[in-house]
């Protein structure tokens, strides 16, 4: 990892929820984030190593995934994204990506990251809210999500953290829910969506708020993480059969049972130590 003093822009666009202090210097740091190298700073959320799990189950459900772009809501740097991206490519089934963040700082690094992937297919970064990101007509084949999911009242317990980035709302939901709106809107029939929350009660709680066009097919947990994933497909028209695009391994929809993986090939010892898992 690297790190050097970098001065702070003259003029900085705050995120546009809630204002944060621009801290002077600005350290640019260097982590690996599985077959990448990724670039940040302490004023955006560092790259977590358990999330790469995220990027190979996306991964894995875009081989049998229509075809279309991908995309990653709040994407931070755009680590998860562009690992998803890669793997796909290595996999044979390049897609374009689109990255969507509501913060300037963050999306800065996401297109500096995307240029240093060079991943061969076309890489947007959009510095936009969720709910304004995507035209109406806009589909996608894999949605990953990643939300602030930390509840106001817990964000104390991060204080390295830039709080826009892992303030969820009272109950951590209230950017999750925005995210799970477009994804109703915007995913392609026989796609997938992969979100990101801290815990099983977190996605108990989002169950009875989920558009009828949306159900959870799956959770996984990841042993030694603080967080867990689920995955979200549209349901089928009524006047059809059941889905027949799942995903390899993964279960029927509406087993909504939490299944473990097995833990990340994250090299730590390439890695920004100073991670905290949240």
């Amino acid at each position: 990892m690297l790190d050097y003093p970098k001065s702070p822009p003259e003029n900085v666009t705050l995120h546009p929820c809630r204002a944060r202090a621009i801290r002077t210097p600005v350290r640019k740091r260097w982590a690996r984030f599985g077959p990448l190298t990724i670039e940040f700073s302490d004023e955006v959320l560092q790259p977590r190593p358990w999330t790469l799990e995220q990027a190979r189950w996306a991964a894995e459900l875009a081989d049998t995934a229509p075809d279309g772009r991908i995309v990653e809501l709040c994407c931070g740097v755009g680590q998860i994204g562009l690992a998803f991206g890669r793997m796909c490519v290595d996999r044979g089934r390049p897609r374009d990506l689109v990255l969507v963040d509501a913060d300037t700082q963050a999306c800065g690094f996401a297109r500096a990251n995307a240029a240093r992937t060079a991943l061969g297919t076309d890489v947007e970064v959009r510095e936009s809210l969720v709910q304004k990101a995507f035209r109406p007509d806009e589909t996608f084949s894999v949605m990953v999500a990643d939300p602030p999911w930390v509840p106001s009242g817990s964000t104390g317990r991060y204080p390295e953290d830039p709080l826009w980035a892992i303030d969820g709302g009272p109950d951590g939901l209230d950017i999750a829910r925005s995210c799970l709106a477009s994804v109703a809107r915007h995913l392609q029939p026989g796609g997938s969506a992969v979100l990101q929350l801290g815990t099983d009660a977190q996605i108990n709680a989002l169950i009875p708020e989920l558009d009828e066009t949306l159900e959870v097919a799956e959770r996984r947990s990841i042993p030694g993480a603080n967080g867990i994933l689920v995955r979200l497909v549209l349901r089928p028209p009524a006047d059809q059969g059941p889905h027949s695009w799942q995903a390899p391994e993964a279960g029927p929809p509406g087993d909504n049972r939490s299944r473990p993986i097995g833990p990340s090939t994250f090299d730590d010892e390439e890695a920004d130590t100073t991670c905290t898992d949240h």
